[in-house]
């Protein structure tokens, strides 16, 4: 199957529980890092973060992180999704050199959609995305489902 961008935001929709509406607004807000950095900020401080439960909780609620997370990887998603390898030069080949071998595991902690690991994966590391439990890791696992 051949995912194009419109799919993944239709998947992104149906993972959080936003509106077109929404999800409109804050991409377009998100064109501008002051009105980003804005909405990000009063997002985090619309409730008190200050235990482990309620960082999470951001992380599993807040629409803008979501967007912002996805606008960063969305396009390691569609290159994966079409079959194509990454750039394995730079950061990648050195730390891929520093690996026993292609196949071997690769912890991509808060990695969000692949945004620097999807190189590693389409050369055959096993990338496990380490993420809080929310509508990232269900699309995530729903990508993969697709995908393949």
């Amino acid at each position: 199957m051949s995912l194009q961008k419109e799919d993944l935001v239709n998947l992104a929709l149906e993972v959080t529980g936003m509106t077109r509406e929404r999800w409109n607004f804050i991409l377009e807000e998100m064109k501008s890092d002051a009105k980003m950095n804005k909405i990000m900020r009063e997002d985090w401080n619309a409730k008190p973060r200050d235990s482990e439960e309620a960082i999470r909780e951001y992380y599993r609620t807040s629409d803008v992180w979501f967007v912002n997370t996805w606008n960063h990887g969305v396009g390691a998603l569609l290159s994966m999704a079409a079959g194509q390898r990454g750039d394995m030069g730079g950061w990648c080949r050195k730390f891929a050199e520093t690996l026993k071998a292609p196949g071997g595991r690769i912890l991509d902690y808060g990695g969000g959609f692949f945004k620097d690991t999807w190189p590693l994966a389409t050369a055959g590391y096993k990338v496990d995305v380490a993420e809080v439990r929310g509508p990232v890791t269900e699309f995530l696992k729903r990508f993969v489902a697709l995908a393949h």
